[in-house]
């Protein structure tokens, strides 16, 4: 019942305070178990996919942690942090590699989870790709990835103002007016 519950909350609470007290200090070997406990007691947990998928990028992990990263927004959408991870992830990727994995993650979420990751959050995806693309000085790369997120929204403005700095970037003037 609802005592059940409660009690449920505050050991998913606690092992999420542990976890992210031995994350805080780069433990990882301690921290991961605890995040694998959450999600056993809790699939949904947002954090819990995130930090995991946090630490499986700084082990170099990379596919792994996108794997993390879009249960994350699976389970909130919403959450910019974690759609900046993955847009940094693909960016240490070339287009078609990126392509790749994020298919066969998606492939596996539809037919493990039955989850699928919707056209806004592909969206957002497509647009922090863009961004990170856009820092690194990768300018043609980012232009695909908005190009390929203003398939979705038409008006995205932060896509286009980001898209139009590339373009200026690569001196396509004309282009960067449209």
């Amino acid at each position: 019942g609802l005592f059940g519950r409660k009690k449920k909350n505050e050991l998913v609470k606690e092992l999420l305070r542990k976890a992210w007290s031995f994350q805080e200090k780069g433990d990882f070997a301690n921290a991961y178990p605890l995040y694998d406990e959450v999600l056993k007691k809790d699939p949904q947990n947002y954090w819990a996919w995130h930090n995991q998928g946090v630490m499986l990028e700084r082990a170099g992990e990379h596919e792994k942690a996108l794997g993390c990263y879009f249960n994350a927004i699976d389970t909130d959408s919403e959450e910019d942090k974690t759609l900046a991870k993955i847009g940094y992830i693909g960016s240490l990727f070339n287009n078609e590699e990126y392509e790749t994995v994020v298919h066969q993650i998606r492939f596996d979420l539809s037919h493990t989870l039955g989850k699928t990751i919707d056209a806004k959050q592909l969206q957002d995806i497509k647009n922090m790709n863009g961004w990170s693309l856009k820092e690194l000085g990768r300018y043609d790369e980012a232009i695909q990835n908005y190009d390929e997120g203003l398939e979705v929204d038409k008006q995205c403005l932060g896509a286009k103002h980001d898209k139009g700095v590339c373009l200026e970037k690569l001196e396509k003037y004309d282009e960067s007016l449209k």
